[in-house]
């Protein structure tokens, strides 16, 4: 059973953990600075508010490849739990993740719109059913990241029986982590922002720490999701 302790453990217990995690969020703030717009740029509050397609793309694409080699670590049960800094391997993983998902996403985003349309109530049941369907299509695509980075074999994301036994436990378990995660964030991460608010407002090093923040948690998640790469390799034999 996936733990997100044990996953925590594993990312802080890497080698130099701290200064990884701090290079990585480093590189995804940088490409959030650059790809940000002169004239939404810098606005205070509004810092996620007004974030773009193409850096929700640029972002969506390293952190893909950075968590699937996160996922891989422990799938192969390695020694080293975050990438190392290798500029070549990690771009043809984020290129592959991107090959993987891309599929997904041009078949998923239709039948999703199309299912948004048969809905003709409003209110919390409206909203709570367009969720649902958005974070099956969500738990789809990690699934498939997640037969991916067994072997970083493309092939293995187009195993339809593996991912339909699969992502069930993906949906329901990857949302648990999510909460817990959201619950130590309560004491870890929304201290450290705050810290950083009251000392340097909404500027470049708040922003940064938030990607540091970012950046931690998706380490942790991307671990949880390499554990569940076992229960749905026991879920596939049954």
């Amino acid at each position: 059973m996936a733990s997100v302790v044990d996953s925590i453990r594993a990312v802080n217990s890497d080698n130099y953990a701290l200064l990884k995690l701090g290079v990585f969020a480093y590189i995804f703030f940088i490409l959030f600075e650059i790809t940000t717009p002169p004239s939404t740029g810098k606005v205070g509050t509004s810092m996620f508010q007004n974030i773009t397609y193409t850096q929700i793309a640029v972002l969506s694409f390293f952190y893909a490849g950075f968590s699937s080699i996160i996922m891989h670590n422990r799938i192969t049960q390695s020694m080293v739990t975050l990438p190392t800094f290798d500029p070549l391997k990690i771009l043809g993983i984020c290129g592959k993740c991107a090959v993987v998902m891309i599929p997904y996403l041009i078949v998923g985003i239709p039948v999703m719109n199309y299912a948004f349309s048969l809905f003709h109530f409003d209110g919390i049941p409206q909203l709570i059913a367009l969720s649902i369907i958005e974070l099956i299509l969500v738990a789809i695509i990690v699934t498939a990241l997640i037969c991916f980075s067994r072997d970083y074999d493309i092939k293995e994301t187009y195993n339809f029986k593996r991912l339909i036994s699969g992502f069930p436990d993906v949906l329901v378990y990857t949302l648990v982590a999510i909460i817990m995660l959201g619950l130590v964030n309560v004491f870890v991460g929304l201290p450290i922002l705050w810290f950083s608010y009251s000392f340097f407002d909404v500027g470049p090093v708040f922003r940064y720490v938030c990607f540091y923040i970012i950046t931690m948690n998706m380490s942790y998640l991307a671990d949880y999701c390499g554990q569940l790469s076992f229960d749905i390799e026991d879920r596939e034999e049954l």
